[in-house]
């Protein structure tokens, strides 16, 4: 076997290790988090597919950790007993409760925040359209998504010209 061939192995072998141990949940949500940085990194180590496969297992178990109901409306929620120590570990990295906003749904309502008298306002039709320009650094996925769904489910649609995500200078 030549060189080139055995290091074609060697990537696809640690490549199916990884998803192995990701979809087996043998690799915490932080240890995948942690694995994630260094092998996308290295691209040497992991291809595009590799890649997909893992995103998609990963939009998998969050949309399977959604937890219906869960800080609807804006009210206040709390993890399972078994879940906390796991969450400080996290909060540690994330300088937020990671594992209790991945439970959030994406698209939860909230309550309307507005001043009684802001309600009666009536506005013109034929306001400008708007650019929504949201810039994040080694921002939590969550709360991004979040953020970004928030911006078009509760914009009219005649008044969203765009929007705009920046990255500035993420490093994980």
């Amino acid at each position: 076997m030549t060189g080139q061939k055995q290091i074609g192995l060697a990537k696809q072998n640690q490549e199916n290790e990884f998803i192995k141990l990701f979809e087996s949940k043998k690799l915490t949500y932080l240890e995948f988090i942690e694995k994630q940085d260094q092998l996308l990194a290295n691209r040497s180590i992991i291809n595009s597919t590799t890649v997909d496969i893992i995103y998609e297992a990963l939009i998998s178990r969050d949309n399977f950790n959604i937890i219906p109901g869960l800080g609807e409306g804006g009210i206040p929620a709390d993890l399972e007993d078994d879940l906390v120590s796991i969450a400080e570990e996290v909060m540690k990295k994330e300088a937020m409760n990671l594992i209790l906003s991945d439970k959030i749904s994406l698209t939860r309502t909230l309550r309307d925040p507005r001043n009684p008298l802001c309600k009666t306002v009536t506005y013109d039709r034929y306001l400008p359209s708007a650019s929504v320009i949201i810039i994040f650094t080694n921002e939590a996925l969550s709360p991004l998504l979040r953020t970004v769904h928030s911006v078009l489910n509760r914009s009219p649609p005649q008044f969203l010209h765009e929007v705009i995500l920046v990255d500035d200078f993420s490093d994980r």
